[in-house]
């Protein structure tokens, strides 16, 4: 009896394969390998995937062992990815666009809306629609969440109210500069950075949620200020819209990744299982909610890119609680949605990049009729908000000068300082105070170190970025006097601790010196004799290093510091009133300053070599014992 052959049975690569049948596979112009899954029982949510991410090979094992009963064996897995990449490089379809939630095509925009189908807004001069066959294609991080279809609203102008009132924003010129913002998103370019600034507990977090779920809706919209560039890139990379909140301390590293992501760039990244990197274009618009506004004053470049909505105070009887508030805010957004999508067709009929210094501007005017505005009014956006350091100088400078304490000086400063820029304490007071541009900060010590007097004084120093000014004399104070003008120098320290001397006032050359003012001058604008010129910056160095001050002779001057010629010292001498000559010249004023004191000497030891291997009696290599 013959045997019937059995049929071979297929391997779990073919098997995977039979699978894959289904999977629309296409090419990016970047040359990145993606596919289209069509919703289905595995995944009632259609979207496009990149070929070597994770979660399709999640995909494929989940069908195969729906299907088969056991899971693919690595091998058959790695060959039906590589055969789906083979396919999507090599078809003869065009490549086709990725983007994350907002895409910008000639002509035309598009807003993914993340639902259960492909659907999307497609965008068009003058007209906008919901589409299920986009311009391009969408990618959905697991960071994305469904917005709900715009609506066309019956009256745009009452639903602007309306969310200007739920914002808590301050006036009209604030509404418009947040919807030429949120329009700006639509075409994924370059934009300024929208900050939130306000006193304490003024809603900043709430109203920056509910800014970015506008047309970003996430499971956590806030994001905390990352540390590094690379963390910044991969925050980016999976949120079409970055919201940061509680951002009260900025470093050089992180201004300059807002600054690159809001500016637009493109960078090098490879996803999880790719094998190797490849371009993504990472622009994004940027919300930060400010809870210290002086964060921004050392940056001046980001700064003057920033548009800033200061929101008021939050009072009790004008606060809604969460729960209503979101309420409110989703019965509004499908016509807010509605009112930006329409703005931005507009936009795009009447954009004119000529009509305005830069894109944004130029867009945000093309924008104005959507609004029921004039370009001029949506060009106009709101100044920077004082920041609390500038609110601080200008209620410190009726004060100058100022000799006493912290605690008096935070006494008198409280009354005219607004909440959010008014310091914790006399001692954050004191420690504000030190990063302030234009005065100059001296402390010294009484009651043997207990009390801490401020000396703050107007800066009268000048720089070359600014025109010489003329100096007062009135306006500088008297030195304080020295701690321990009497005590002589003990050079035991024993003694000095007895005595309780502190170690910097037992120093000779720590007695009271002649004032030398480093300015830029005419030579009438000198005070009196005990000024001396130096125009530039290594002779300032020169002297705070070498300490010119305690030399004795003007040789020893040039000698030790070449940049205080002759030259300047004669032109310092030639210039004095003839009251002001003294008797000596050679020496001048530096020959009125007392020497340094000579150092002390160390004791010099004798250095003897030991022999460890030699012992007492044992010749050594001379041939000699003890």
């Amino acid at each position: 009896m013959s045997k019937t052959p059995i049929p071979p049975d297929p391997g779990h690569t073919n098997r995977l394969l039979s699978l894959t049948a289904s999977l629309i596979p296409f090419v990016t112009p970047q040359g990145e390998a993606y596919v289209t899954i069509r919703p289905n029982t595995l995944s009632p949510t259609a979207h496009h995937l990149p070929v070597r991410s994770p979660r399709l090979r999640t995909y494929l094992i989940a069908g195969f062992f729906a299907n088969f009963h056991e899971s693919p064996t690595p091998g058959a897995l790695r060959r039906a990815i590589a055969l789906l990449e083979a396919q999507a490089i090599h078809s003869d379809a065009a490549p086709k666009p990725v983007a994350l939630r907002f895409l910008a095509a000639p002509g035309a925009l598009a807003l993914d809306l993340a639902n259960r189908t492909l659907a999307s807004v497609s965008i068009v001069p003058n007209a906008w629609a919901i589409t299920h066959d986009p311009p391009g294609a969408f990618r959905r991080p697991v960071t994305l969440s469904a917005l709900p279809e715009p609506t066309i609203a019956a009256n745009p102008a009452a639903s602007i109210d309306a969310l200007s009132k739920l914002l808590r924003l301050p006036n009209r010129r604030a509404t418009l500069t947040l919807l030429a913002w949120l329009v700006n998103a639509f075409r994924a370019a370059p934009s300024p950075i929208l900050a939130l600034t306000g006193p304490p507990s003024s809603g900043k977090s709430r109203a920056a949620s509910l800014i970015r779920s506008l047309l970003d809706t996430s499971p956590a919209p806030l994001h905390t200020l990352p540390d590094t560039p690379r963390a910044f890139q991969n925050t980016a990379f999976s949120n079409p819209i970055l919201a940061f909140d509680h951002v009260h301390r900025l470093s050089d590293p992180q201004a300059s990744a807002l600054a690159q992501l809001s500016a637009g760039g493109r960078y090098a990244l490879r996803e999880p299982g790719a094998p190797e990197t490849l371009a993504h274009n990472l622009t994004r618009p940027v919300l930060l909610a400010l809870s210290n506004p002086n964060c921004l004053h050392s940056h001046a470049g980001l700064r003057s890119h920033t548009l800033f909505l200061d929101l008021p105070p939050l009072h009790p009887e004008n606060s809604l609680p969460a729960s209503e508030l979101h309420a409110a805010f989703e019965r509004l957004h499908p016509d807010i949605l509605g009112v930006l999508c329409n703005a931005a067709s507009v936009a795009l009929a009447n954009y004119n990049p000529a009509a305005a210094p830069n894109e944004f501007t130029a867009w945000a005017a093309a924008a104005a009729p959507a609004f029921n505005a004039t370009p001029q009014e949506m060009l106009a956006a709101p100044p920077p908000s004082p920041a609390p350091d500038d609110l601080l100088e200008q209620a410190l400078e009726p004060l100058l000068p100022f000799t006493g304490p912290a605690t008096d000086l935070y006494e008198k400063l409280a009354p005219s300082l607004p909440l959010h820029a008014r310091p914790a304490s006399a001692q954050s007071l004191s420690q504000t105070l030190n990063r302030l541009p234009n005065i100059t900060l001296s402390r010294s010590q009484t009651n043997r170190g207990r009390t801490r007097i401020l000396h703050i004084q107007k800066a009268v120093y000048t720089s070359p970025a600014f025109p010489p000014t003329a100096v007062n004399p009135a306006l500088i104070p008297d030195a304080p006097p020295p701690l321990h003008p009497a005590v002589p120098d003990h050079p035991d320290r024993h003694e000095r601790r007895r005595n309780h001397i502190p170690e910097r006032d037992a120093r000779p050359h720590q007695s009271p010196s002649p004032l030398l003012v480093l300015q830029s001058a005419q030579p009438e604008q000198m005070l009196d004799g005990n000024i001396l010129r130096i125009h530039d910056m290594p002779a300032k160095r020169q002297v705070r290093r070498k300490r010119v001050a305690g030399q004795g002779s003007q040789e020893q001057v040039d000698r030790d510091v070449p940049s205080l010629s002759a030259a300047v010292f004669t032109e310092w001498l030639s210039n004095r009133p003839p009251e002001q000559q003294s008797p000596n010249e050679e020496t001048g004023m530096l020959g009125q300053v007392p020497p340094l004191a000579p150092k002390r000497q160390r004791k010099q030891r004798r250095h003897v070599p030991r022999n460890h291997s030699r012992r007492p009696g044992q010749p050594t290599e001379s041939g000699m014992s003890d």
